[in-house]
């Protein structure tokens, strides 16, 4: 019989955060770990982190939480006189206008920003 090996602190994390799923189920997707070592690292766990799931927030608390985060001014790289937007700087700039509900059609964001698109000629 193979020896039990201990959890990793990755596969101790997941176990933690997936309270809804069965011993059987985590067990099936770490390698090496059989149902009872899940069972056993389950029940080590304080109480506390039962209850996690049942935090709730209104629409107005999870827009002032998902608003207050980092802002797209942040992502901006700026090099010798140079702003540049980048990718995460465009993403959290697309994901906060979609959290305070101000995403434009497609007419409306054409509309508005007819003189600011280059589209080239094929």
């Amino acid at each position: 019989m193979p020896k039990a090996r201990e959890l990793t602190d990755v596969e101790k994390f997941y176990i933690e955060n997936n309270p809804q799923k069965t011993d059987e189920a985590i067990a099936s997707q770490i390698s090496g770990v059989g149902p009872k070592t899940v069972a056993k690292h389950r029940a080590s766990l304080p109480p506390e982190l039962d209850k996690r799931d049942s935090v709730t927030e209104t629409q107005d608390e999870r827009i002032h939480r998902l608003a207050s985060g980092p802002k797209s001014g942040e992502f901006i790289a700026k090099q010798s006189g140079a702003s540049i937007m980048t990718q995460q700087a465009s993403e959290v700039s697309d994901a906060r206008a979609v959290v305070h509900g101000n995403q434009a059609s497609e007419k409306d964001f054409e509309s508005k920003n007819k003189d600011k698109i280059h589209r080239p000629q094929s």
